[in-house]
């Protein structure tokens, strides 16, 4: 029998696969891209751009079409765009998509700060290069309800020079695959060597980044319901199935002359 087991999702650093990933005879997981992945693409002025959406509210079903507001601070380290904590003036951003940079504290943070003087979205941009990533939640009992999305570093200094302009967000996203994104080892993806016999771990890698998988029902309005998930424990069917192959093939091969 052969136990398919992901590596865990705490790397990249070594010394981080986890148990029973590190089992000597586990045929251990580790996770590389899929270089496919849904888009929102925000139109600000005559300008798109490739975003991602945090998890916060959502835009209604026609979109949504206001202002952009450029939230400058020339203290800032993040190009003269602000990633304050602090709370805003009351009604400083009413009825405008706020335009801030990632940075120094929690989404949620900003995002609420936002919310609360008038703003109904956020554009947030990335504080380092490699493209948006998706906004979490954190801890906090109230979260805001506006919806925020991502834009990459590199779209800085055009969104910045773009305050007053019209900001459309769709409230569909764009299927995206780019070949040449695929088979790199995710950044997550636990690293060995194991910490008690410093065994070589994982023994290989299968797709784990954008995976497209089922899910429940009560999940979607329209089943059947589909969404991309990451991590190791994504990559470990892969080589199940794989093994599976292989072990069937062997077979046939072995006992054809029969």
């Amino acid at each position: 029998m052969v136990v398919a087991v992901a590596s865990g999702n705490s790397g990249p650093d070594l010394l981080t696969v986890e148990s029973p990933g590190s089992a000597a005879r586990a045929l251990t997981a580790g996770a590389s891209s899929v270089g496919q992945e849904v888009f929102p693409f925000v139109t600000v002025g005559a300008a798109t751009y490739k975003t991602l959406k945090g998890d916060f509210g959502d835009v209604p079903a026609a979109g949504l079409t206001v202002p952009l507001r450029v939230v400058a601070d020339a203290a800032s380290q993040f190009g003269g765009l602000s990633a304050s904590c602090a709370a805003f003036p009351a009604g400083s951003l009413a009825g405008k998509i706020a335009l801030l940079s990632r940075g120094i504290c929690d989404f949620t943070v900003k995002v609420q700060n936002a919310q609360n003087a008038g703003a109904v979205g956020v554009l947030m941009v990335d504080r380092a290069d490699g493209g948006p990533i998706v906004m979490g939640q954190n801890d906090d009992p109230v979260q805001p309800t506006i919806p925020a999305y991502m834009a990459a570093l590199s779209a800085r200094p055009a969104l910045m020079a773009s305050d007053g302009q019209t900001v459309t967000i769709p409230s569909l996203s764009t299927f995206v695959y780019t070949p040449a994104d695929d088979d790199v080892i995710a950044d997550f993806s636990s690293a060995g060597p194991t910490d008690v016999d410093f065994r070589v771990k994982p023994d290989a890698v299968a797709p784990g980044v954008n995976v497209l998988s089922s899910i429940p029902a009560n999940a979607c309005a329209a089943p059947p319901c589909f969404a991309f998930f990451n991590g190791t424990s994504m990559a470990t069917p892969h080589l199940a199935g794989s093994a599976t192959k292989a072990r069937a093939t062997s077979r046939m091969r072995c006992c054809s002359r029969w």
